[in-house]
Formats: structure tokens, sequence, C-alpha cells
């Protein structure tokens, strides 16, 4: 399991530009396709509603109806999972990104927004739930992304 450092994800998470609670956000797009540059998910709490310090995290990244990439693990308080560009075959794909804490729900975000292109999200885990964000592409740093992708 690859994890993200705190000072990474607290500063994709300031890159974010619009957001939205879980599920209430909707882009339209005229495009069928994007360009991925990243998706986290980061643990903002301090305590699991339970009690507990940590939740059980799964993230999925897919292209249509196919998962392309997934990553799991245990997440303590601001640790995070990343899936970026580099972990994937195509930069480019009708993207949706997906996560779930303890076996819950998926909590689905659609990738496709012509305002976001090459896109970055990030979602937060945040009283048992997750909120996903997305950054504006002249806020998004795709560095990883070979410079003729862009």
């Amino acid at each position: 399991m690859s994890r993200l450092s705190r000072r990474s994800l607290l500063s994709s998470v300031g890159l974010v530009a619009t957001a939205g609670l879980a599920g209430c956000l909707d882009l339209e797009s005229e495009e069928e396709t994007t360009r991925l540059c990243e998706v986290i998910i980061v643990n903002t709490e301090r305590v699991h509603v339970n009690g507990e310090e940590s939740y059980y995290t799964e993230l999925q990244l897919l292209d249509g109806d196919d998962v392309v990439k997934e990553k799991e693990g245990e997440l303590d308080p601001d640790e995070g999972l990343g899936i970026t560009a580099e972990d994937i075959d195509s930069f480019e794909g009708e993207f949706l990104t997906r996560a779930r804490i303890d076996g819950g729900e998926w909590v689905e975000f659609d990738l496709v927004a012509p305002e976001a292109n090459p896109v970055s999200a990030s979602g937060s885990i945040y009283d048992d739930g997750i909120s996903w964000l997305v950054s504006l592409e002249d806020e998004t740093d795709c560095n990883h992304i070979p410079s003729d992708e862009l």
C-alpha cells in the first residue's frame, strides 16, 4: 500500500477549488473523457465515530465500468491513499472514482469535467462519511504527466 505524506495530502487538499457533499456534486460535461492527474482520499478525522482512530479505506478508479486501479488500507488521522496517472496505462478515459470506509456504501465521483482537464480530485473522510472535491485546471500540479500529454 502506498501512503501519501501529510505535506502532499495537505497541499492537494489546499488546492481544492470546488466542493460538494457526498453524492451532491454533479459536474455536467459535454466531453466523454478526461485526463487523470490524481485522485486521493484522506482521513481528516481525529477520532473515528466508534472511538477508533483509523478507517479501513478502499479507493478505486474506474474507466467506464472497468476497475483500472484500486488501493486499500487502514488510514490513521491525516493519512491517505492516492492514485495518479503514473499508476495506470492510459492518462485519458471515462474516469470515475469511488471510495468506501469500513466496508460501507461506495461514494462515487465522476471525473469527466471540462473545467478540470487534467483532473485532480480529493476525498475527505469526515463524520463516518466521504466528501469529494475537485481542483480546477490552473490549480492542478500534474508534473508527472509528460508535457506533450497536457
